[in-house]
């Protein structure tokens, strides 16, 4: 049934690799038996022979399929986990080159060991890229003692790593990282290079550390976890190195003044919201107006249009940007908050003049401007690796971006066991508080059950908002957001014991394995709470990815109002429409029919985004094709 299952979830095309694969995946169970008689220094005597074999390109599918023996049978030895069927076929398809839908649980980190040794056995280096730092030290620490006894060095790259400690990492036979942390080395690699055009590979081992690349001269292979998220949503935002330099006094003054002079414009009149995109656009009322101001003296000289980008700057971030959704405060520093992740992006700031406009928002007083001095894309970064994959649990929506962008094929994996996952209606309210009152109902009851529960908000205000409310009434709980990510593994290592309530932004959506106490299975699971739906339906899948993992028991409830920030960034005329309907009804409960209007807001914005990814794909590869016709460097673009 299994294998019936796997042919029928693909393309007719694919069935004949598939079957060869399934055949593959056979012959690797019976050889992986064989190998439970030998000797820990025996396997890895084995390994070694191949390792030579891999090296020297000697190899075949034979040997691959040996090799997926032996790192099965590692796994077994060290983490007592072997891989099942179907990962041993997730792990075929990652190594023909595939994104691999597999779905949440269903154990890729240990997936990604299979085509991670057969790469480590080149010798020539493979990354598997993670979508947080977290996610990366994490894998690391669990694959390093299987391949430590297979003859394999294993690596990491963390944010706070020097250079030195990078090029050892990367230097290892399996290196784990995240893009950003790859990306930014190779554009400081390049960087070192364009600066000394004359350099040979012969002259480096006379320079110091910090003068050396730290990237090997090839990038070979990558393997992408959670690959929707890194190569799709995190690629709407270029990888940008800047340099500090002092800051323009007359545009400092010159968005100070906009702040100020922001509450003389008004919507509509003076400028048009457009909350797709995020962005403020004045009105020639509005640009009649800003000429009429009485100047700032300090502003200096400017031109007409530096102003005019000034101002709509200020109002943008007004409108679009808050605090605690959109970015937090760190150590006096704004600190961009990733709404797929939930998570911090350390070091990146906004471009054009939107990062000036928020620290005047935030009346920061120190101001500290940058200039770009190399950047590039995911897109671009990932066109340099000879063999890329990747896996995530919610592929198949979005398997077109994958072809165009980055020309890999989509593979569904059927999942080992059947889903016990139970759905309980979906209920939807007017307000805010209507809905806050009903979660608190919800959670009472099920902590009375001794189940567990688990509450999903999209952004760091959100998950106070409901924190703030079971505070009221008592009820205990764990709070993981942003603002204190560094307590993740804490959090979410409690958060299936009975009666447990944690509260999480999109964090707890992402890599995490939440270990449900037996007591609680016995009572139906790990409950999850959708709060709010996400601007996109694939967060949302993930989130409740987290409960009724490999089989076990568990539900998910979505519980929603019209005034969800869902709603916030639509075209007006749809929010007037919304607000229409939700004032004609009576009572605190809508009809469940009324979804539509949730699902269409969704669509809208999933819509939106993908138009956004397009457009930078586009300009990315006709600004890469214009570089290379005058013999330039496309990764070198500079605003």
């Amino acid at each position: 049934m299994f294998i019936v299952r796997n042919i029928l979830n693909n393309s007719p095309h694919r069935i004949p690799r598939q079957l060869t694969w399934l055949k593959e995946c056979n012959e690797i169970l019976r050889s992986a038996q064989k190998l439970r008689g030998l000797r820990d220094s025996e396997l890895k005597s084995e390994s070694l022979k191949l390792k030579q074999m891999f090296a020297e390109q000697r190899a075949g599918s034979r040997e691959v399929v040996q090799a997926f023996a032996i790192m099965r049978e590692a796994a077994r030895r060290v983490h007592q986990q072997e891989h099942y069927f179907n990962q041993l076929l997730a792990g075929r398809a990652l190594l023909d080159g595939y994104i691999i839908e597999m779905q949440t649980g269903e154990g890729k980190t240990l997936t990604a060991l299979l085509p991670a040794y057969v790469h480590a056995l080149s010798g020539r280096g493979c990354h598997v890229i993670t979508a947080n730092e977290y996610l990366a030290v994490r894998d690391q620490q669990f694959s390093m003692p299987i391949f430590n006894l297979l003859g394999i060095s294993v690596g990491v790259i963390r944010n706070q790593d020097n250079r030195d400690a990078r090029r050892v990492a990367y230097s290892r036979d399996v290196t784990y990282a995240t893009e950003k942390e790859i990306g930014f080395d190779y554009l400081k690699d390049r960087l070192l290079i364009e600066s000394e055009p004359d350099r040979t590979s012969s002259d480096e081992i006379y320079l110091e550390a910090v003068d050396r690349p730290v990237h090997r001269a090839e990038m070979n292979a990558a393997i992408i976890d959670e690959a929707d998220s890194v190569l799709i949503d995190q690629a709407r935002m270029p990888l940008i190195i800047a340099e500090a330099i002092p800051a323009d006094a007359g545009e400092v003054e010159r968005y100070r003044w906009c702040r100020e002079t922001l509450p003389a414009f008004q919507p509509e009149k003076d400028y048009t919201l457009d909350p797709q995109s995020r962005r403020v656009q004045l009105k020639p009322e509005g640009r009649s107006k800003l000429v009429l101001e009485q100047k700032s003296e300090e502003m200096g000289g400017y031109r007409w249009h530096d102003l005019q980008v000034a101002m709509e700057n200020s109002l943008t971030t007004s409108h679009f940007f808050r605090k605690d959704r959109d970015y937090l405060i760190v150590n006096d520093q704004i600190e961009i908050i990733d709404q797929n992740t939930g998570r911090v992006m350390l070091g990146r700031k906004w471009q054009r003049g939107l990062q000036l406009a928020i620290e005047m928002k935030e009346e920061f007083t120190e101001i500290e401007q940058t200039c770009t001095t190399a950047q590039t894309t995911v897109q671009l970064l990932a066109q340099r690796y000879r063999y890329l994959c990747g896996m995530t649990g919610t592929a198949t929506s979005i398997a077109k971006e994958f072809e165009e962008y980055y020309k890999l094929e989509t593979v569904q994996i059927a999942t080992r066991l059947s889903s016990k996952r139970a759905e309980v209606k979906t209920k939807l309210f007017r307000t805010r508080a209507e809905k806050y009152n009903e979660i608190q109902k919800v959670v009472q009851k099920l902590v009375e059950q001794k189940r567990a529960v688990l509450i999903g908000s999209p952004t760091v205000q959100s998950s106070l908002e409901v924190a703030a409310v079971l505070q009221a009434v008592g009820i205990e709980f764990e709070l993981l957001n942003a603002a204190n990510h560094e307590l993740e593994a804490e959090i979410i290592s409690q958060a299936g014991q009975p009666g447990q309530v944690t509260i999480a932004t999109n964090m707890a959506g992402r890599g995490t394995d939440i270990r449900v106490d037996r007591e609680v299975l016995s009572r139906g699971g790990l409950h999850v709470i959708l709060s709010e739906m996400h601007f996109s339906n694939r967060i949302d899948r993930q989130l409740i990815g987290r409960t009724a993992r490999q089989g076990e028991p568990g539900s998910y409830q979505f519980l929603l109002s019209f005034e969800d920030e869902l709603f916030e960034q639509l075209p007006n005329e749809f929010q007037k429409n919304v607000q229409n309907y939700s004032q004609s009804l009576k009572g605190s409960e809508v009809p469940s029919r009324a979804i539509h209007w949730f699902r269409s807001a969704q669509q809208i914005l999933e819509r939106e985004h993908r138009q956004s990814r397009m457009q930078m794909f586009q300009h990315s590869t006709k600004l890469q094709q214009q570089l290379e016709s005058l013999g330039l460097i496309p990764e070198f673009l500079t605003d």
